[in-house]
């Protein structure tokens, strides 16, 4: 279950807190375009 959600967090462009991810998407370096493109990053 936990593994679904990261996965779905992740496709809409969400990151985990505290999670690699989300440092590299900080520092601009997951450009990747998400699931939705056009919801805003939360």
């Amino acid at each position: 279950m936990k593994l679904g959600w990261r996965t779905a967090q992740l496709a809409l462009g969400v990151p985990p807190a505290g999670s690699s991810p989300e440092a590299q998407q900080e520092q601009g370096l997951n450009l990747d375009t998400p699931l939705r493109p056009d919801l805003p990053k939360v």
